[in-house]
């Protein structure tokens, strides 16, 4: 059974995990970890359980009471499951535990990027420009001449077009080198990490019962590949604090009333602001690592268009919902999958949204609805792997902050955009069961 609490243990609520109520299911989420945990109905009585502080014998004996025929190893299961939830964060020793109030409302964290050389205004660095399907417009600025030249790689795999000072619109965004101070105002800043850096792993509790994070160095060989990424979730972070989301996940567009496809691309709400009149139905293939949301992508027969394979940035859009935006694949230019370079995406494409598909490995395809909680939990986990390396320099206050207003933005995603999950085969046709339900 692992490791068990003691029975002179007296275990209490981590202050900061939330308990979040739908109709599929119960969920468990906490901030600081960007977990979350399915709750059953007695697992739900042995969370209430511990309001006051109990050890895991004064709990297993209110569950006992609460549900009729109980099994005599209800104690052991109990002991078990408050185990679990005290190595997860969720629970905490009474005595051990230091109450922190809860963090000031912030703006979208910045990294902290130390003291360094001081960074003037003017200096010709590149800045582009970015309209998202939300409204919202960035500039976003090279600061130093490192930055410029990840900023340009960003831009050209992007298609971000160049903002001239003249043309500069919208929350300007500056992006610098780690040692760099800039002088002037920006309204959020992006460091870039110093090639000894290293990214969050994971957590541990100390003796005293405090959370230490746990980090292991960057390898120096992927160091531009990481930058690239942490650019990507800097971005993310502007969208969120509008109802946002970036999500690991592929993105195509479904539009019958165009075959074959057209090779000139429609107008998009972006850049002017507009809305395409050819525009498509958007749906996300979401799924971890090693799924299959590439060769998916790379299936799809027209009339569909897959515009990314890896990760989308999800906004919201004021008329319609939500609209999805495509990102580029940065293992396409480095590692095994790298290519000749010139893969391009057109990260100002906003896709209308109108289902999301979590990725299985099936026998045959098969496509079965899910609930706001179930989708809540399986995207939750999705969204956590886009911000790996964005967290560093970050207080554990401000990743609390961030990792809760992504929870709530995913709470209303789900509560907006359908999901299901999809069954995929090896030769079976799983776009025709995606454009049943969409259709």
């Amino acid at each position: 059974m692992g490791d068990t609490a003691k029975t002179s243990d007296r275990l209490i609520r981590d202050p900061q995990a939330t308990l979040r109520e739908f109709e599929d299911c119960t969920l468990l989420f906490h901030p600081l970890f960007a977990e979350t945990v399915g709750l059953t109905p007695v697992g739900e009585a042995i969370w209430h359980a511990l309001d006051r502080g109990r050890n895991p014998s004064e709990v297993a004996v209110e569950v006992r009471a609460q549900f009729d025929g109980a099994p005599d190893e209800v104690e052991e299961d109990v002991r078990t499951f408050l185990a679990d939830l005290k190595r997860r964060g969720f629970v905490r020793e009474e005595a051990k535990l230091t109450a922190k109030p809860s963090p000031t409302p912030l703006s979208p964290p910045s990294p902290n990027i130390g003291r360094g050389r001081g960074l003037g205004e003017g200096e010709g660095f590149p800045a582009f420009s970015l309209a998202l399907g939300d409204g919202n417009r960035f500039t976003i600025r090279a600061g130093d001449a490192k930055a410029a030249e990840v900023m340009e790689f960003f831009a050209r795999a992007s298609g971000l077009s160049t903002a001239e000072p003249e043309t500069r619109h919208g929350r300007d965004l500056l992006v610098v080198s780690d040692g760099i101070t800039p002088v002037g105002e920006a309204q959020a800043i992006c460091a870039l990490l110093p090639r000894d850096a290293a990214r969050i792993r994971g957590r541990q509790l100390d003796e005293q019962g405090q959370i230490r994070l746990i980090s292991e160095p960057l390898n120096p060989n992927n160091w531009l590949w990481q930058q690239l990424a942490r650019l990507s979730a800097f971005i993310g972070a502007q969208a969120q604090a509008s109802g946002g989301v970036l999500l690991h996940s592929g993105l195509a567009e479904y539009r019958p009333h165009l075959i074959p496809p057209s090779p000139f691309p429609s107008p998009q709400r972006g850049g002017e602001g507009g809305k395409g009149v050819e525009e498509g139905s958007g749906i996300l293939l979401a799924g971890r690592s090693g799924v299959g949301k590439t060769t998916a992508a790379k299936r799809l027969p027209p009339p569909w268009r897959s515009l990314c394979d890896d990760v989308a940035l999800v906004v919201r859009d004021p008329e319609d919902g939500y609209r999805a935006h495509p990102l580029p694949t940065w293992s396409r230019f480095f590692g095994p999958e790298a290519g000749d370079g010139s893969d391009t995406w057109d990260m100002q494409r906003a896709t209308p949204l109108r289902a999301i598909f979590v990725l299985e490995q099936g026998k045959q395809d098969r496509v079965e609805a899910m609930g706001i909680g179930q989708a809540v939990a399986l995207l939750a986990e999705l969204a956590r792997q886009t911000s790996t390396f964005l967290l560093k320099g970050w207080s554990l206050d401000e990743i609390a902050l961030f990792h809760r207003q992504r929870f709530e933005n995913l709470c209303a995603l789900a509560e907006t955009v359908p999901s299901y999950l999809l069954d995929m085969s090896r030769q079976g046709a799983f776009w025709e069961d995606i454009a049943g339900v969409i259709e």
